[in-house]
């Protein structure tokens, strides 16, 4: 992280820990169809635009795997942040788009269209919009994790 810059320390596990509909997990089997996702509105100051909904595991048990799609409305917006463990992410509909600069959503942007599947390293700046369409993607990755706002 760029040393003039600061961060902002939001996480989600109050917000994606509460009450809500997540897959019924046991050692072999686990199922949510699509109408039992609850979504949760993001803080729009830094996701404008942006839905996320925990579908499987717990985002601080240190090694547990987790699950969580991220809706995006048409012009929506997750501002440049990191996490501590690595992300391995989905693109289900339409086109994500995706940037590892702290400057902001124009600059150097890759498209990754439904059916997409990239990484980001633990500790790796990146930020992620929706240009034309409404997008859903999704993240996994390995806890305990959070995000980590950049603040300018």
């Amino acid at each position: 992280m760029h040393p003039a810059k600061t961060a902002i320390v939001i996480t989600f596990l109050a917000l994606l820990a509460a009450p809500g509909a997540r897959a019924q997990t046991s050692d072999s089997a686990a199922s949510l169809l699509p109408e039992q996702i609850i979504w949760k509105a993001m803080p729009s100051n830094l996701a404008p635009g942006a839905d996320s909904a925990l579908l499987t595991g717990a985002l601080g048990k240190p090694g547990g795997l987790y699950t969580i799609r991220f809706r995006l409305a048409k012009g929506g917006k997750v501002m440049p942040h990191v996490h501590p463990d690595n992300r391995y992410i989905t693109v289900l509909s339409g086109d994500l788009y995706s940037s590892r600069s702290e400057r902001g959503p124009e600059e150097n942007l890759s498209r990754y269209p439904a059916g997409s599947y990239y990484t980001v390293p633990a500790g790796g700046v990146h930020f992620v919009l929706a240009k034309d369409v409404e997008v859903v993607f999704q993240e996994s990755g390995i806890g305990p994790t959070e995000s980590l706002f950049l603040k300018k």
